[in-house]
């Protein structure tokens, strides 16, 4: 894994300006088929809408193929991938070090959590990835900034006063499931459901689903400049 300060698509920037190509976006390629010479011609559906097409000596076709539309011509050849279903919740609110404390334990903590505590638990926790067999209702949480919440929470009692008290944690949860309030309830000391927002990535998914590498293949050159070259792991 790696990160880039202001973003990982400065990464994708960085080459694309380095590569001095022209890129289409929000274009819909919808064949690809051989002609005289060995040419090919892809046939596209614009931004707009408009059809279009343009013919090349060579095709590098490197997007997942989710499904190769009827009358593809060498797009059919691909293998169709199977995509991860992922659920993605966004809570605003502070995390109960004491549900974490449990886990890590590996025993049931029924000591409440302080407002000391729980101020000091969330200005510290980052980001979390969690084991395949874990026994927790997500697979990650990320934190993805702080704010004060827009008007009062509903929250009772001392989760107000943390409210009126601190910039309050924005986190970002990936679930096999949907997360309801009652399966986040263990998590957060302080949440307003009412500001939480859930998506699922379903059509066809989030990512691809990972297959093993092709024995012998080694690595290759992204880019590659005086001040040296980048390679993916």
């Amino acid at each position: 894994a790696f990160s880039v300060v202001g973003g990982n698509g400065a990464l994708a920037r960085g080459l694309l300006a380095a590569s001095n190509a022209t890129v289409r976006t929000s274009h819909s390629v919808r064949a690809v088929r051989e002609g005289e010479g060995g040419r090919l011609t892809l046939s596209y559906t614009g931004a707009a809408g408009e059809e279009g097409a343009a013919t090349y000596d060579h095709v590098i076709y490197s997007a997942p193929c989710a499904a190769a539309p009827d009358g593809g011509g060498l797009l059919q050849r691909c293998s169709l991938l199977e995509y991860q279903r992922l659920h993605v919740t966004l809570v605003w609110g502070l995390l109960d070090p004491a549900f974490f404390r449990a886990r890590a334990d590996g025993e049931a903590d029924d000591g409440a959590s302080t407002e000391e505590e729980a101020l000091a638990f969330n200005a510290a926790f980052s980001d979390l990835l969690t084991a395949a067999d874990a026994d927790v209702p997500f697979l990650s949480i990320g934190r993805f900034g702080e704010a004060a919440p827009p008007g009062p929470s509903r929250s009772p009692g001392a989760c107000d006063r943390l409210y009126a008290t601190s910039p309050t944690p924005r986190w970002k949860l990936f679930s096999r499931d949907a997360l309801s309030e009652e399966r986040l309830a263990p998590l957060f000391l302080c949440h307003d459901d009412a500001l939480t927002r859930r998506h699922v990535w379903d059509a066809p998914g989030a990512y691809p689903v990972s297959r093993p590498r092709p024995s012998g293949l080694g690595t290759f050159v992204l880019h590659e400049t005086a001040a040296g070259s980048l390679c993916p792991c």
